[in-house]
Protein backbone atom coordinates (compact mmCIF):
# COMPACT_ATOMS: atom_id res chain seq x y z
CA UNK A 1 0.00 0.00 0.00
CA UNK A 2 2.67 2.57 0.55
CA UNK A 3 4.47 1.74 -2.56
CA UNK A 4 1.42 2.17 -4.15
CA UNK A 5 0.59 5.67 -2.17
CA UNK A 6 4.31 6.52 -2.94
CA UNK A 7 4.36 6.18 -6.57
CA UNK A 8 0.68 6.23 -8.06
CA UNK A 9 -0.83 9.08 -5.85
CA UNK A 10 -4.44 10.02 -6.73
CA UNK A 11 -3.02 12.88 -8.00
CA UNK A 12 -0.82 11.16 -10.26
CA UNK A 13 -3.43 8.98 -11.48
CA UNK A 14 -5.34 11.46 -12.05
CA UNK A 15 -3.22 13.57 -14.27
CA UNK A 16 -1.80 10.61 -16.07
CA UNK A 17 -5.89 9.37 -17.04
CA UNK A 18 -6.93 12.61 -18.32
CA UNK A 19 -3.93 13.02 -20.66
CA UNK A 20 -4.63 9.85 -21.87
CA UNK A 21 -8.30 10.97 -22.47
CA UNK A 22 -7.20 14.20 -23.88
CA UNK A 23 -4.61 12.57 -26.23
CA UNK A 24 -7.14 10.11 -27.15
CA UNK A 25 -9.74 12.90 -28.35
CA UNK A 26 -7.00 14.92 -29.64
CA UNK A 27 -5.98 11.60 -32.21
CA UNK A 28 -9.97 11.71 -32.90
CA UNK A 29 -9.91 15.12 -33.66
CA UNK A 30 -6.59 15.19 -35.92
CA UNK A 31 -8.34 12.09 -37.90
CA UNK A 32 -11.59 14.25 -38.45
CA UNK A 33 -9.53 17.07 -39.16
CA UNK A 34 -7.53 15.14 -41.32
CA UNK A 35 -10.64 13.51 -43.51
CA UNK A 36 -12.63 17.00 -43.53
CA UNK A 37 -15.02 15.95 -41.11
CA UNK A 38 -16.45 12.73 -42.91
CA UNK A 39 -17.39 10.58 -40.48
CA UNK A 40 -17.78 7.48 -42.90
CA UNK A 41 -13.68 7.91 -43.84
CA UNK A 42 -12.91 8.55 -40.04
CA UNK A 43 -15.13 5.31 -39.69
CA UNK A 44 -13.39 3.18 -41.61
CA UNK A 45 -9.76 4.56 -41.11
CA UNK A 46 -9.91 3.43 -37.37
CA UNK A 47 -13.55 1.41 -37.00
CA UNK A 48 -12.42 0.03 -33.64
CA UNK A 49 -10.38 2.75 -32.51
CA UNK A 50 -7.49 0.82 -32.17
CA UNK A 51 -4.48 2.52 -33.77
CA UNK A 52 -6.22 6.01 -31.99
CA UNK A 53 -5.40 3.98 -28.45
CA UNK A 54 -1.96 2.65 -29.84
CA UNK A 55 -1.13 6.57 -30.46
CA UNK A 56 -2.80 7.67 -26.98
CA UNK A 57 0.01 4.79 -25.18
CA UNK A 58 2.88 5.68 -27.10
CA UNK A 59 2.13 9.13 -25.83
CA UNK A 60 1.42 8.02 -21.96
CA UNK A 61 4.57 6.06 -22.36
CA UNK A 62 6.89 8.06 -23.61
CA UNK A 63 5.87 11.09 -21.24
CA UNK A 64 5.88 8.77 -18.10
CA UNK A 65 9.94 7.54 -18.99
CA UNK A 66 10.89 10.83 -19.60
CA UNK A 67 9.54 11.35 -15.87
CA UNK A 68 6.77 14.06 -16.61
CA UNK A 69 4.67 12.46 -13.73
CA UNK A 70 6.58 13.37 -11.31
CA UNK A 71 4.95 16.19 -8.43
CA UNK A 72 7.92 18.52 -9.76
CA UNK A 73 6.64 18.61 -13.79
CA UNK A 74 3.17 18.83 -12.64
CA UNK A 75 3.75 22.47 -12.96
CA UNK A 76 4.91 23.99 -16.43
CA UNK A 77 7.69 25.19 -16.91
CA UNK A 78 11.25 25.49 -18.99
CA UNK A 79 12.54 22.12 -17.73
CA UNK A 80 8.96 20.47 -18.05
CA UNK A 81 8.39 22.24 -21.79
CA UNK A 82 11.77 21.02 -22.68
CA UNK A 83 10.59 17.31 -21.59
CA UNK A 84 7.61 17.66 -22.95
CA UNK A 85 8.94 18.23 -26.35
CA UNK A 86 11.64 15.35 -26.11
CA UNK A 87 8.39 12.89 -24.99
CA UNK A 88 6.48 13.92 -28.20
CA UNK A 89 9.54 13.74 -30.25
CA UNK A 90 10.20 9.92 -28.80
CA UNK A 91 6.42 8.89 -28.58
CA UNK A 92 6.78 9.61 -33.29
CA UNK A 93 9.63 6.98 -32.89
CA UNK A 94 8.19 4.68 -30.88
CA UNK A 95 4.62 4.94 -33.17
CA UNK A 96 7.06 4.64 -36.20
CA UNK A 97 8.33 1.37 -34.51
CA UNK A 98 4.89 0.00 -33.67
CA UNK A 99 3.70 0.55 -37.32
CA UNK A 100 6.86 -1.24 -38.76
CA UNK A 101 6.07 -4.25 -36.86
CA UNK A 102 2.04 -4.05 -36.80
CA UNK A 103 1.44 -2.20 -40.15
CA UNK A 104 -2.34 -2.29 -40.01
CA UNK A 105 -1.77 -0.28 -36.97
CA UNK A 106 -0.54 2.63 -38.84
CA UNK A 107 -1.57 5.78 -38.35
CA UNK A 108 -1.84 8.32 -41.56
CA UNK A 109 1.06 10.38 -41.85
CA UNK A 110 -0.91 13.61 -41.74
CA UNK A 111 -2.81 13.13 -38.77
CA UNK A 112 0.13 12.10 -36.78
CA UNK A 113 0.95 15.58 -37.60
CA UNK A 114 -1.39 16.83 -36.52
CA UNK A 115 -1.50 15.11 -33.38
CA UNK A 116 2.31 15.86 -32.80
CA UNK A 117 1.59 19.43 -33.19
CA UNK A 118 -1.29 19.71 -31.21
CA UNK A 119 -0.66 17.37 -27.99
CA UNK A 120 2.10 19.46 -26.97
CA UNK A 121 -0.50 22.19 -26.47
CA UNK A 122 -3.26 20.27 -24.92
CA UNK A 123 -0.49 19.09 -22.24
CA UNK A 124 0.53 22.55 -21.06
CA UNK A 125 -2.97 24.22 -20.99
CA UNK A 126 -4.20 21.40 -18.97
CA UNK A 127 -1.23 21.34 -16.46
CA UNK A 128 -1.66 25.07 -16.22
CA UNK A 129 -5.28 24.62 -15.19
CA UNK A 130 -4.15 22.33 -13.04
CA UNK A 131 -1.74 24.08 -11.11
CA UNK A 132 -3.92 27.13 -10.75
CA UNK A 133 -6.66 24.72 -9.06
CA UNK A 134 -4.02 23.20 -6.58
CA UNK A 135 -2.74 26.69 -5.97
CA UNK A 136 -5.82 27.93 -5.19
CA UNK A 137 -7.05 24.67 -2.55
CA UNK A 138 -4.24 26.14 -0.52
CA UNK A 139 -2.29 26.44 2.24
CA UNK A 140 -1.47 22.89 1.94
CA UNK A 141 1.03 21.49 3.98
CA UNK A 142 2.78 23.67 7.20
CA UNK A 143 6.52 23.08 7.05
CA UNK A 144 9.23 24.29 9.64
CA UNK A 145 12.63 24.47 8.78
CA UNK A 146 15.46 23.63 10.62
CA UNK A 147 18.14 26.60 11.04
CA UNK A 148 18.02 29.98 9.81
CA UNK A 149 21.31 29.96 7.74
CA UNK A 150 21.68 30.75 4.27
CA UNK A 151 20.56 27.35 3.38
CA UNK A 152 17.31 27.62 5.65
CA UNK A 153 16.94 30.82 3.76
CA UNK A 154 17.17 29.51 0.49
CA UNK A 155 15.16 26.86 1.05
CA UNK A 156 12.34 29.18 3.46
CA UNK A 157 12.77 31.96 0.56
CA UNK A 158 11.26 28.81 -2.11
CA UNK A 159 8.60 27.79 -0.14
CA UNK A 160 7.03 31.50 0.83
CA UNK A 161 7.38 32.46 -3.03
CA UNK A 162 5.82 29.03 -4.80
CA UNK A 163 2.59 28.96 -3.66
CA UNK A 164 2.08 25.96 -6.10
CA UNK A 165 4.75 23.52 -4.21
CA UNK A 166 1.70 23.04 -1.79
CA UNK A 167 3.12 24.17 1.50
CA UNK A 168 3.09 26.98 3.83
CA UNK A 169 6.25 27.96 5.79
CA UNK A 170 5.32 28.52 9.04
CA UNK A 171 8.82 29.78 10.50
CA UNK A 172 12.81 28.72 11.32
CA UNK A 173 14.08 27.24 14.09
CA UNK A 174 17.67 28.76 15.39
CA UNK A 175 19.13 28.07 19.21
CA UNK A 176 19.94 31.88 19.68
CA UNK A 177 17.44 33.90 21.84
CA UNK A 178 18.24 37.27 20.18
CA UNK A 179 17.08 35.74 17.11
CA UNK A 180 13.70 35.06 18.43
CA UNK A 181 10.78 36.87 16.38
CA UNK A 182 13.38 37.89 13.65
CA UNK A 183 12.25 38.17 10.11
CA UNK A 184 14.30 35.59 7.68
CA UNK A 185 11.76 35.89 4.42
CA UNK A 186 8.71 37.10 6.17
CA UNK A 187 8.19 34.53 8.75
CA UNK A 188 10.88 34.75 10.85
CA UNK A 189 12.90 32.44 13.97
CA UNK A 190 9.76 30.34 15.71
CA UNK A 191 11.53 29.48 18.67
CA UNK A 192 14.69 26.98 19.55
CA UNK A 193 15.59 23.56 19.11
CA UNK A 194 14.02 22.86 22.00
CA UNK A 195 10.87 24.17 21.14
CA UNK A 196 10.51 21.84 17.82
CA UNK A 197 8.05 19.35 19.70
CA UNK A 198 5.38 22.33 21.19
CA UNK A 199 5.44 23.94 17.74
CA UNK A 200 4.92 20.80 15.63
CA UNK A 201 2.23 20.03 17.56
CA UNK A 202 0.98 23.48 17.67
Amino acid sequence: MYIFNRYWSARRMFILGSEGFFIFLSGIAAAYVRLRFDNAHVNSYDPLLMKTGVLAAAYLASFYYFKLYTPDMYRPGRVMFMRLVKATLLATVILFSIFYMVPRLMTWRGILLINTIAVPPVILLWRTAVSKVKTAELPGKRVLVIGSGELAKKIGGRIYTHAEYGMRLVGFIDDDPARLGVSIVNPGVVGGYGDITRIAQA
